[in-house]
């Protein structure tokens, strides 16, 4: 198997990839809707949490199991996607899942346990798995590489909007109505969404097929699936050792799993393409970032409710002062990357982001609310600059052929780093709760600050891939570069 990593044809991927003619504008809002259903409904639920708890009988860290469930079956289901789109079409694909994001929605909404809510979640990953993959393909067969990212800039901004006005929606509609209405609220926009793709967007099915690696999908869903019971379990009294057993037999699959997808032709988990520098350090930086993004909106809303005594409401407020940061600097990012190239903004941005987490983490009751609002407000920007430059970056050197399987492979492990960033989430409260002495059903401010901490740390390891990365790293898609290197001096 050989290894496309300095290919000539890798440098002309998207420009030589034969696309559809989607000519209308309407198409990348179209794919924008279903990036934020999908973003909407991993956070919604964080700022319900409390009264989701009294009302099914669980403690807010045993719900963290709905907000999991979701993100992990995300994660499982994801790596199909670009299979089934080839498969079946794009379009057929892509309005099939917002339809079943649509149904399951209202079957979260009636959930009257913790099993029935988190079964409903499940089915919510399922069908949000197929969504967003098969609308980042639509887009990647649809622009030109010069215009590639501003538009992944258009249809990820609903996409990182989505997991920040979950909190403030949720928080007001539990506050003042009830928490079942967060889901009702999906309904409207999944019809509106179905009827747009059946509109606007055409269907695209590549003229080569092959079969689905079915041995590579078992040992992947299994594989995820320890990991994140791991997280979870090691949450619970009494079952470390079963989450220890669980940790162990996901790593040792991971390792099945990539000797099965090295020596296969045709493998679900395209592991050949960490050949590619680009796409290997931006994967590795963003699976780690992703912890940051799944983890932060979790935290933050029960510090605010914990620390501050605020309600669901204005805590979710509060979080969304993120969603203004992430709208003002997204549309500098094409300047941004063209001034000073990934390498550059990466790193900067990256230090950025892991001292707003830090600071994040010393909020208490004394901490004025400006302070908050502004320290959250650059936070969401610098977050939004980092993602947005490690997807353009993913697909910077990537060949035609391999786009719908680095698109699966790319988009599950991201979800699989969101729903990590949620389980640690979960598991740090629970070691810091206990370790002081308490349980995780009485959090208190220290709690949630030291949990934020390590999240902090975690951030910070992310940047350590991109310092491997060269300065002239994606210069076709930044238009960035590079200074010539000094002659050495004699």
């Amino acid at each position: 198997m050989t290894t496309p990593a300095h290919d000539l044809t890798a440098k002309t991927a998207l420009s030589e990839d034969p696309r559809p003619e989607h000519g209308s504008r309407i198409v990348p809002l179209v794919v924008a809707c279903g990036f934020f259903m999908e973003g909407f409904d991993g956070t919604v639920i964080t700022t319900a949490l409390p009264a989701m708890s009294i009302d099914l009988g669980a403690t807010p860290v045993e719900l963290s199991l709905a907000v999991t469930a979701y993100l992990m079956s995300l994660a499982v289901f994801i790596p199909i996607s670009g299979w089934l789109a080839d498969r079946y079409g794009m379009k057929r694909v892509f309005r099939g899942a917002v339809g079943l994001f649509t149904l399951a929605s209202i079957l979260c909404a009636v959930s009257q346990s913790l099993e029935q809510l988190v079964g409903a979640r499940i089915l919510l990953g399922i069908a949000g798995a197929m969504m967003a993959p098969v609308g980042r393909l639509v887009v990647l067969r649809s622009v030109p590489k010069s215009e590639f990212i501003k538009a992944m800039a258009l249809v990820t901004t609903p996409a990182l909007l989505g997991p920040l006005l979950g909190p403030p929606v949720g928080g007001f509609l539990t506050t003042y109505v009830s928490w079942r209405w967060i889901f009702i609220a999906n309904v409207p926009i999944g019809l509106a969404g179905i009827l747009a793709i059946t509109l606007y967007i055409k269907e695209y099915k590549p003229p080569t097929q092959h079969g689905l690696d079915w041995l590579g999908f078992a040992l992947t869903t299994v594989t995820v699936f320890c990991l994140m019971l791991a997280m979870e379990m090691a949450t619970n009294q009494g079952q470390g050792m079963l989450a220890s057993l669980l940790l162990a037999g996901g790593i040792g699959l991971c390792i099945l799993v990539w000797l099965h997808s090295s020596r296969t032709d045709h493998p679900l988990m395209k592991v050949h393409l960490f050949g590619i520098e680009t796409f290997n350090l931006a994967t590795i930086s963003g699976f780690l970032f992703r912890v940051i993004v799944g983890a932060v909106p979790f935290l933050l809303p029960v510090l605010l409710q914990i620390g501050l005594g605020m309600t669901a409401f204005n805590s979710g407020l509060l979080v969304f002062s993120m969603a203004i940061g992430l709208i003002a600097l997204k549309a500098a990012a094409p300047a941004l990357l063209r001034r000073f190239g990934f390498r550059r903004l990466l790193l900067v941005n990256g230090t950025l982001s892991t001292l707003s987490v830090f600071a994040c983490a010393l909020f208490d009751a004394s901490t004025p609310v400006i302070v908050i609002c502004g320290l959250l407000l650059l936070f969401g920007a610098f977050r939004s600059l980092q993602v947005s430059a490690l997807q353009s970056l993913t697909y910077a050197d990537m060949p035609p052929a391999d786009m719908s399987g680095a698109t699966s492979f790319s988009n599950g492990l991201l979800q699989f780093g969101n729903g990590a960033g949620v389980a640690l989430s979960a598991f740090l409260l629970f070691v810091v709760s206990n370790w002081r002495g308490g349980d995780a059903g009485s959090l208190v401010t220290s709690d949630v600050q030291w949990a934020l901490f390590a999240i902090g740390i975690v951030s910070f390891l992310s940047m350590f891939p991109l310092f491997r990365l060269k300065r002239d790293a994606g210069e076709e898609l930044s238009g960035h570069r590079a200074a010539p290197p000094r002659p050495a001096a004699l």
